[in-house]
């Protein structure tokens, strides 16, 4: 009998366990690939640091150094981890200025200053102008 009354206290126990664990993994996951989100007062001093006819809200080309998942200019940055510093807008982890391309400029006609330029800034392709 004390096998028994043994055999079912440690099956009580064991679904006692894993109904109080079971709640751990329950509920939705955040998207590991989303973009954090951007604080009130930084969104401010982003949206006045960034160049004109560009937002928060303008549509990017896609590039996975974005972000996989970025379809705007604020999404980009808060993947990018930006802050502005300066009145210009720096990438968090490189701490390099981000330069913003709209889709109006014509890259073949104006030759690059330097090549030190592009590897000191990290460019944001900003579609539709």
């Amino acid at each position: 009998m004390t096998s028994i009354r043994a055999r079912k206290s440690r099956i009580a126990l064991v679904l006692c366990l894993l109904v109080s664990f079971s709640w751990l993994g329950c509920g939705p996951a955040a998207d590991p690939t989303a973009p954090p989100p951007i604080q009130a007062e930084d969104k401010e001093k982003l949206a006045a640091a960034l160049p004109p006819g560009v937002t928060l809200e303008s549509s990017i080309e896609p590039n996975v150094m974005l972000g996989a998942n970025s379809k705007t200019v604020g999404e980009a940055l808060a993947s990018l981890h930006a802050y502005v510093k300066d009145n210009k807008i720096y990438d968090g982890g490189m701490s390099k200025v981000i330069l913003f391309k709209t889709g109006k400029d014509d890259s073949k006609s104006k030759p690059a200053k330097s090549s030190k330029t592009k590897e000191e800034s990290t460019t944001i392709v900003v579609t539709g102008g």
